[in-house]
This record gives C-alpha cells, sequence and structure tokens, in this order.
C-alpha cells in the first residue's frame, strides 16, 4: 500500500472547488477504496465532496467548500490511497480540471502533473514492510517464532531460505 499527496499552490486566493483526474494502469496499481471516499481522504486543509472509480484506470474526484481553504503555498487538498496489484512500473497521470475561488473565479490553469510508480516484487525478510531489512524484522520474527503473533507481520516474505519454515 501507498499514498498520493495532492497539494495546491493558491498563495492569494482561497479555493474553493476543484476537478482533479488521475489516470493510471490498473493491472499494476488500484485505489484502496476500504479508506475514506472511495479510497480518497480530504488533506489537512482540503475537502472531498465526490469520488468515482467506476471507471478502469482512471479516478474522478471532485470537491467543493463555500467557505474554502487557504490561501497557502502548499495546501494539502487530499490523499489517494492505493494498493500495489503486481511488479512493474504504471504511469500515474493527475490533472487539475478546475480550481475556482468562493466566487466561481478561476485560479490559474489546469495543469497536468505526470510520474511514474514502480511497483517492485517483496523484499524476503522484510516483515514489518518498511522496504529494508533490518533489527526490527529480527525482533519480529523472533516474536512469531515463540508465539506472540506480532502485529505488522508479513510471514509471506518471513521464509528467506524458501524452505517452507519460518
Amino acid at each position: 500500500q501507498f499514498i498520493t499527496n495532492v497539494f495546491v499552490y493558491s498563495p492569494f486566493e482561497h479555493v474553493a472547488a476543484y476537478g482533479i483526474e488521475v489516470t493510471f494502469d490498473q493491472s499494476i496499481i488500484g485505489v484502496n477504496a476500504q479508506i475514506g471516499t472511495n479510497g480518497v481522504e480530504a488533506g489537512r486543509d482540503g475537502f472531498v465532496s465526490a469520488v468515482n472509480n467506476t471507471e478502469p484506470g482512471k479516478l474522478t474526484i471532485g470537491g467543493f467548500d463555500t467557505n474554502g481553504t487557504g490561501p497557502g503555498e502548499r495546501l494539502h487538498l487530499l490523499t489517494i490511497h492505493w494498493n500495489a496489484l503486481q511488479a512493474g512500473t504504471s504511469a500515474l497521470d493527475l490533472t487539475v480540471n478546475d480550481l475556482v475561488d468562493p466566487k466561481t473565479r478561476t485560479i490559474g490553469f489546469p495543469t497536468d502533473v505526470d510520474s511514474r510508480v514502480t511497483v517492485v516484487d517483496r523484499i524476503l525478510g522484510d516483515v514489518n514492510s518498511d522496504g529494508s531489512v533490518d533489527i526490527v524484522d529480527a525482533l519480529l520474527v523472533s516474536h512469531h517464532y515463540v508465539g506472540l503473533k506480532p502485529k505488522n507481520f508479513n510471514a509471506a516474505v518471513a521464509d528467506v531460505n524458501k524452505s517452507g519454515r519460518i
């Protein structure tokens, strides 16, 4: 699992409404609809009114607040929650279609933010899935071994020599 935070630069105006589209390769990553509104949560400065994730590989997000948020140079508008589905690379293209102030005046210009997400196979031994194998992983394995059932323990990567045993 991973997240994408969306920030807006609006140093002079309040942001009252927005429309954002995100496209991605649905065979590599998917929206984690179990969190927030269909996988999207308001950021600390934001709001979410509607999320449509019914079209494969496309997420449409809209927000409206009569008072707006901001102004600010780094307004945390929203967070998108994702699931990695398989190893590979997906384009992650975000398009801001609408951004308006409380008087429905357009703020700035529509902008695209294009990036990539690479999903790699799991790291053997990284039982807490933090991206590295370290002493914390060894501690969690030892807790598992004596039957303590540690939190955030990924047994699928604990068998480092693939013997069928942890």
